[in-house]
This record gives C-alpha cells, sequence and structure tokens, in this order.
C-alpha cells in the first residue's frame, strides 16, 4: 500500500453510518491545491477520504469548508459516470487533523490561557546570534 498525507477542504458534509459488523464509519471528498496550471490558475485534486471507528466519530464533527490534514493509505478507484469510466483517488485515514483538534491542543478554550502569547524560551547567556547552530 501506498502511505499519503494530504491536505484540503471539506467540499461536501461527512456521510456517517454504522457497517453490518457495529464499525463506525465516515466519508467526505476534499479539494486539495496540486499546483498551477501554465495560465497561472489553481489546480485541484478531489479525494475521497474514508474513515473507521474513532477517526470517523472526528470526521463526522466537521463540516463542508473545514480545513483538514489526513495521513492514510491511498488507493486508486474506479468509477461509471454518463457511460464513462473514470479514475479516483481514495485515503483510507489513520490519522486526521483540523483546526478545532489544534485550538483544543493549545488550550484556546481555557480562560487562562486566553489572549496570551506562548511563554517564550530562555537561552540563557546566548546573544541571538552566539546560540550554538545558528
Amino acid at each position: 500500500m501506498l502511505s499519503a498525507l494530504a491536505s484540503g477542504t471539506l467540499v461536501r458534509d461527512p456521510k456517517t453510518g454504522v457497517s453490518a459488523n457495529g464499525t463506525r464509519w465516515s466519508n467526505t471528498t476534499i479539494r486539495a491545491n496540486v499546483g498551477q496550471s501554465k495560465e497561472g490558475d489553481a489546480e485541484s485534486a478531489f479525494i475521497t477520504i474514508v474513515c473507521f471507528g474513532d477517526v470517523a466519530d472526528r470526521l463526522a464533527r466537521l463540516s463542508k469548508g473545514d480545513s483538514i490534514s489526513v495521513q492514510g493509505n491511498l488507493k486508486p478507484t474506479e468509477y461509471q459516470k454518463d457511460g464513462e469510466t473514470r479514475h479516483g483517488l481514495e485515503i483510507v485515514a489513520q490519522a486526521l487533523l483540523s483546526p478545532y483538534d489544534l485550538r483544543k491542543k493549545r488550550g484556546n478554550g481555557d480562560s487562562n490561557h486566553q489572549g496570551q502569547r506562548p511563554p517564550q524560551r530562555d537561552y540563557g547567556a546566548y546573544e541571538f546570534d552566539d546560540r550554538p547552530g545558528f
């Protein structure tokens, strides 16, 4: 299997459900920027994201327009549309990160940290340019 990391914006609200054996699932599609055309227009890839279990629960909390980063296994897909065979990409997600998760980790919901800058490192007696490695 190919491992993949993709970041993009949800183009639709996630669909959720429970399989016959009781596994929670969720899927959606993201739009990921992949570069620019010769004319300078942004080019995008539309990638289907499939999640199971706890990762599916996290995806289900998001909605169209939210940004996410996904890590998982990449699978090429084929489907029929208007009698034509088309090809696509699907990521079976093992990890998911959204701005919601970052806010939670940084403590933005905690009144003790709101509006405060993170603590600065103390580099001791070194001046900025004198620190090792700089």
